[in-house]
């Protein structure tokens, strides 16, 4: 085989292996026939003192009950800042809000694991007088809802 041809050959392979490292660090959405679970399925709270954070964790798998790694997500409630005039809470990135605040409607990934841990900050003067609503996680086709609540 010439020098051109090995040259050649091996230049090809190494292309297809970039293009598989890039393939398997990108996100995707669930497929058809996936799930989205939510931990805990819904939190409700019989009135409110104080500003109060609930953390949920998102858990994504295939229709063969696989995690999935880096699935993207669309994370929304009704209820949440940015409504007007009143929003009842905000959504927060991470474990018990130290991720940063984010307005309804935010992106997110799931970790190796197919997970992703995000917190609300339920407003304790927006709700004193109670509310009942619910938190949307689409990846693809896919749906999941937990609900949230103050009576």
């Amino acid at each position: 085989m010439s020098k051109f041809k090995q040259k050649f050959l091996i230049g090809i392979v190494l292309f297809m292996l970039l293009l598989m490292l890039i393939g398997c660090s990108q996100s995707t959405t669930a497929p058809s026939g996936g799930t989205i679970t939510f931990a805990p399925a819904s939190h409700t709270q019989a009135g409110i003192a104080s500003n109060t954070i609930v953390t949920f964790t998102v858990t994504v798998k295939d229709s063969n009950g696989k995690p999935m790694n880096k699935a993207k997500l669309m994370i929304s409630g009704p209820f949440a800042v940015p409504r007007t005039p009143v929003a009842y809470y905000q959504f927060y990135r991470g474990n018990n809000a130290t991720g940063g605040a984010v307005n309804s409607g935010f992106e997110a990934e799931t970790d190796e694991f197919g997970a992703y841990t995000f917190s609300v900050i339920i407003d304790a003067a927006a709700s004193a007088g109670g509310f009942a609503d619910y938190i949307a996680v689409y990846s693809g086709t896919n749906y999941g809802s937990a609900a949230l609540s103050v009576t």
